[in-house]
C-alpha cells in the first residue's frame, strides 16, 4: 500500500483562550513520510504557539517514533521547528511556554520519522494557542 494521512482539526474555544487540536493519522508510514498542513485550509491562525507535541505508534515493523513538524519540507533543516528529544512508541512533549510562530509560516511540515519499515501507523497530535502572548 501507499502512504496516507488524515488531518483533522477540532476548534477548543473557551472565554480564556482560542485553541485548536491538530491530529494526523497516518498508514504506511515510512521514515521519510511527510505531510504538509496548510495553515489556511484548515482554519489555524496565522500567529499562534504549538503548546504541546504527542505522537503514537500503533502499529507496524516500526519500534519508536521522533516527529517533527517545521516550517519547511524536511523538517529538520527549517528554521522553525519542534523537534522530539528522545525516540520512543509514546511521544509527549510540553514546551515550557509554547513554540511561537508568525504569518511568515503558511504551512506546517510534519514527519513521524519512525525507526524502521514501511507499514507502521501513527497518530500525532499537537495543541496550538492563538497569540504570542505567554
Amino acid at each position: 500500500m501507499a502512504y496516507a494521512s488524515t488531518i483533522t482539526v477540532t476548534e477548543m474555544q473557551a472565554a480564556s483562550f482560542a485553541g485548536w487540536l491538530l491530529e494526523i493519522s497516518e498508514t504506511d508510514a515510512a521514515a521519510s513520510s511527510e505531510v504538509e498542513i496548510v495553515l489556511a485550509n484548515y482554519g489555524l491562525p496565522a500567529f499562534g504557539r504549538v503548546i504541546t507535541q504527542q505522537g503514537k505508534l500503533t502499529s507496524g515493523s516500526g519500534a519508536n517514533i521522533d516527529p517533527i513538524l517545521g516550517s519547511a519540507t524536511d523538517p529538520s533543516t527549517a528554521i522553525w521547528r519542534i523537534e522530539n528529544a528522545t525516540p520512543h512508541p509514546h511521544i509527549h512533549n510540553v514546551p515550557a511556554t509554547g513554540i511561537p510562530y508568525g504569518n511568515e509560516i503558511t504551512s506546517f511540515f510534519h514527519r513521524s520519522n519512525v525507526n524502521t519499515g514501511a507499514d507502521n501507523a501513527i497518530t500525532s497530535r499537537y495543541y496550538i494557542l492563538k497569540g504570542w502572548p505567554v
